[in-house]
């Protein structure tokens, strides 16, 4: 979930954690209106405010939140897949009936990949002969490199292409970013200056090469199944423009921080995070780690410090991306 400017990320925290009711927030924060509803405008956005039929806004917790930015992101992506589906089929269309007509057809080649060896084996020859670009597109069901080695091909590989003058640009799913086992890949195509962006959910997993090449999974639920590969830049072109829809909503990698961060959290600010993530109130987590109220909001502190954080919201966001919460 894309953080909330500061002020909403104030006005979220003492309505939800303190129980300010929103006038008192308003005041205690100084908010002339204009500002309030921006603020407003932001949390009901991300689904953090639910309108009741009174009309009074009511803060509901993260988890709530980010269900329904979920739910609405998931719907936006399924109609995506419905226009996409809808375009492939009608340049189809027009391809069979325009293309012969004008006696200078283009060549459409569809090759079917049906095992892994033959797909790992068709990727390093087009690699191999790219010669201006290459696009790629990962899933979370991509195979992706887990051993010291598959990384340091996949680097080397990605390099290679750069050095050559071919431009590379890869979009994951933004789940890899949470993940420590996939980090290392990330981290070290970062380090190369490769372009990369993030995406809370990928359509289609594909490379393409050239814009006239692309290769997709036979079945997305399941990539060891093989895949196909399409040659012929009228049907790559609707692909590459999905892929740029793509880029441009995604975002660059975040900077994964010095291991001396877990080493800062001790056992209880970690519970402590857990808690908070789960919506309990500082009188509970007082009460489940035997502490005081003074210690715990010592050990918020401590918190904000460590992750750099200015709200609790905030926190959440950044120990869950953290993979603290885990």
């Amino acid at each position: 979930m894309a953080l909330p400017p500061a002020p909403a990320h104030a006005l979220y925290d003492r309505m939800y954690v303190r129980g300010e009711v929103l006038a008192e927030a308003q005041a205690a924060m100084k908010l002339d209106d204009e500002a309030l509803d921006r603020a407003l405008t932001e949390l009901r956005r991300l689904g953090l405010l639910k309108v009741q039929h009174t009309g009074e806004d009511v803060p509901v917790s993260p988890e709530v939140g980010l269900a329904d930015l979920v739910g609405r992101l998931q719907h936006d992506l399924h109609a995506h897949q419905v226009r996409l589906a809808n375009l492939t089929r009608d340049v189809e269309t027009l391809a069979q009936t325009y293309l012969p007509v004008r006696r200078r057809p283009e060549s459409v080649e569809v090759e079917i990949l049906d095992s892994l060896e033959k797909v790992d084996r068709h990727f390093e020859e087009l690699g191999a002969s790219a010669a201006d670009e290459v696009l790629t597109m990962l899933s979370w069901r991509a195979s992706m490199p887990r051993t010291t080695e598959e990384v340091a091909h996949g680097v080397k590989a990605m390099v290679d292409l750069t050095s050559r003058g071919v431009a590379t640009r890869t979009i994951f799913v933004q789940r890899f970013e949470l993940l420590p086992r996939h980090q290392a890949f990330l981290d070290r195509l970062v380090e190369a200056n490769i372009p990369i962006r993030l995406l809370r959910s990928v359509p289609v997993q594909m490379a393409i090469y050239d814009r006239h090449t692309a290769v997709l999974p036979l079945d997305p639920e399941r990539t060891a199944a093989g895949a196909v590969a399409v040659r012929g830049e009228l049907l790559v072109r609707s692909l590459v423009a999905v892929f740029e829809h793509c880029w441009l909503h995604g975002h660059a990698p975040r900077a994964e921080p010095d291991d001396k961060i877990r080493d800062r959290l001790t056992a209880q600010h970690l519970e402590l995070l857990r808690m908070q993530a789960a919506g309990a109130k500082d009188d509970a987590i007082g009460r489940a780690l035997g502490v005081s109220s003074r210690t715990v909001s010592r050990l918020v502190s401590e918190v904000h410090e460590v992750l750099g954080s200015t709200s609790r919201f905030q926190a959440g966001v950044t120990a869950a991306r953290l993979g603290l919460l885990d």
